[in-house]
């Protein structure tokens, strides 16, 4: 009997004592689900991701993508997000950081969809960044200079930069002389700092982003860490909050209720040291571009 035959959930579960069927029996038995793109079985987890997944691997996804007609692949990926914004409320389109995250959906850098302004209006969602070549407000950072919060211990090394010492509201650094400040700051996070921020610190800063919002500040959280690693990363096992899964459902969460943050994964100390420049000579324009894309399809150099 087909799950959408039952009436009722009370009659579905009915129907397993009956039978002397788990769950996972009935779904892989009676509605049996296979990769799109290897034919190869997909083994029930829970209703909900099984009944919505389609691939095994997102690189299974991509390369099905690339194999279909565009308007069906565009019309997959619709569908997918749709299915995402009806369960998550989405305002906005997912970005990068997001869509890597997301299994229904693939990453932009996966799949040419993210410039189908149709799609975002037929979604009614918010396209927040523009996916277009860098323009650079500044040449060089000759004479600029970059404030250092004064709490911060481990400070950067920003060469050929002059730095001070700066007490900020928001953030560790930020340009702080004209004409390359624009009231967009850089937060600095090691993995295991991220975590205690999107859990047991999260209502804490989700109030940071609620006042950086009200004074016009923009916030670019930079996570020293390989967002390859970070998806897999868990910093303590004995508590569930703690893992990867948990925090990256915060981290998509915030993304979607404010629009002047976003988290780069910039893999290490140096590559900080290396945006932290190349996003200053964007100056204002780096509210407008997906960072994390930049980074993955190596377009910031």
């Amino acid at each position: 009997m087909r799950y959408s035959e039952f009436k009722t959930e009370k009659e579905f579960k009915k129907y397993l004592r009956q039978e002397n069927l788990l769950m996972a029996e009935y779904f892989e038995k009676f509605e049996p689900r296979y990769d799109l793109y290897t034919k190869q079985p997909i083994k029930y987890k829970d209703r909900a991701s099984y009944l919505s997944t389609y691939f095994l691997d997102k690189r299974h996804m991509a390369k099905w993508l690339k194999e279909q007609d565009r308007e069906d692949s565009l019309a997959f990926i619709k569908q997918a997000i749709q299915f995402r914004k009806n369960k998550d409320d989405l305002q906005f389109v997912p970005c990068q950081v997001e869509a890597r995250n997301i299994k229904q959906i693939p990453s932009i850098n996966a799949y040419d969809y993210i410039q189908e302004k149709a799609m975002s209006e037929e979604l009614d969602l918010i396209q927040r960044f523009v996916y277009e070549d860098i323009e650079y407000k500044f040449d060089n950072l000759d004479d600029a200079i970059i404030g250092v919060d004064t709490r911060e211990k481990q400070v950067l090394d920003l060469k050929d930069v002059k730095t001070i010492k700066h007490k900020f509201d928001f953030g560790d650094y930020g340009f702080i002389n004209e004409p390359y400040f624009c009231n967009v700051f850089f937060e600095r996070k090691s993995i295991a700092d991220l975590w205690g921020t999107m859990s047991q610190n999260y209502d804490r800063f989700c109030r940071e982003m609620e006042r950086a919002k009200e004074s016009g500040a923009y916030i670019i959280v930079l996570v020293e860490y390989l967002y390859s690693k970070a998806t897999g990363y868990n910093h303590n096992k004995r508590y569930s909050k703690s893992t990867a899964s948990f925090i990256f459902h915060r981290i998509r969460k915030m993304l979607q209720t404010y629009d002047n943050v976003q988290f780069v994964f910039s893999g290490g100390r140096e590559q900080s040291e290396f945006l932290i420049k190349k996003i200053g000579m964007m100056g204002d324009n780096a509210r407008k571009y997906d960072l994390q894309y930049l980074l993955d399809t190596k377009k910031i150099k």
